[in-house]
């Protein structure tokens, strides 16, 4: 009996992770029955213009249809996601690297391209600096549109209201500028 290559080994260590990876996905996935509920991007836009006060230049909308589902769903996939158990390393996996990741995810795993990236500022203690998180887009009961911050390397989240500071728990998140994608 021959004995492996560490480059045989390594060959099928990749073959096996991928295998792996994609069926880990196929089970989350079976595991979902989410019945999506279509919007166009100009009811979506008119909603973030109206719940953030920013500007259309300030919001990126890359898809002519959003697909979203309600809240209760999402904060189940939330529990299922482990965007938050990646490690935090400055630079290499941040908070635009953790948003970003989310967001791809919620779109590619479970047909919703309603997690948006933000960038923006977190204040809190009186400091002030850049901050990267998300904004997920549900809808309710009655047909409307409701947003959230997400703060994808907690799990944290907090309702966004008109013309009232977003906060998690002392930290308040301030949008700059919303990426849909």
């Amino acid at each position: 009996m021959s004995k492996l290559t560490p480059k045989q080994v390594n060959s099928i260590k990749r073959k096996l992770g991928i295998l792996l990876c994609r069926q880990g996905e196929d089970f989350l996935k079976s595991a979902f029955h989410i019945k999506p509920v279509v919007f166009d991007s100009r009811d979506v836009m008119n909603f973030l213009r109206d719940i953030t006060g920013l500007p259309a230049g300030t919001i990126s909308l890359s898809d002519r249809k959003y697909y979203l589902t309600d809240w209760e769903t999402f904060k189940q996939i939330i529990e299922v996601d482990w965007t938050e158990s990646y490690k935090y390393c400055s630079d290499f996996f941040d908070c635009d690297n953790s948003s970003f990741l989310f967001a791809s995810r919620m779109g590619m795993m479970f047909k919703l391209n309603s997690a948006s990236v933000c960038y923006g500022m977190l204040n809190y203690s009186d400091k002030s600096f850049g901050h990267a998180f998300n904004l997920i887009i549900t809808h309710n009961n009655i047909g409307g549109l409701e947003a959230r911050i997400f703060e994808p390397m907690t799990d944290e989240w907090c309702l966004i209201e008109k013309e009232k500071p977003s906060m998690i728990g002392y930290k308040e998140y301030k949008i700059l500028w919303i990426i849909m994608f």
